[in-house]
């Protein structure tokens, strides 16, 4: 009995020694991860492109639900969605767009489609701006 004792904290200890000690989110990455769809990005007057060159620019699927966050980000630029998937950036878009969709929003998940408008400096912020045209979910 001793010894499945000692053989269970051992393999306790491997598993508390051997985890990830960096803190970041294993399941969505970072906000700025600089991938989209595996491929790596580069973005350029608005535009994100996938070489170097900027003479391939990504189509973004307006018929596809992103997996998004949206987050309070105070009265400047008030509601921005996150992406939660490639490539992991913010948006923003119109107040009255945003409570078409979502009358009593709140920091939570939201699957989201969205047509691209361009983007708006704010504060000297380039920020990407969007029109939603569809959630499929919504927590918070």
């Amino acid at each position: 009995m001793i010894r499945f004792k000692l053989l269970f904290i051992l393999f306790a200890l491997i598993g508390i020694f051997s985890s990830c000690k960096s803190d970041h989110d294993h399941n969505y990455g970072y906000y700025d991860y600089p991938y989209y769809d595996g491929h790596p990005y580069y973005y350029r007057d608005g535009v994100y492109y996938q070489d170097p060159y900027y003479t391939h620019p990504y189509a973004w699927d307006s018929h596809h639900f992103y997996s998004a966050r949206i987050e309070w980000k105070g009265d400047g630029l008030r509601y921005a969605i996150v992406l939660r998937e490639n490539p992991y950036m913010g948006m923003i878009c119109r107040p009255v767009n945003l409570y078409n969709y979502i009358p009593y929003p709140h920091d939570g998940e939201l699957m989201v489609r969205f047509n691209w408008l361009g983007e708006e400096n704010y504060n000297g912020l380039i920020i990407p701006v969007i029109e939603i045209t569809g959630v499929s979910s919504y927590r918070y």
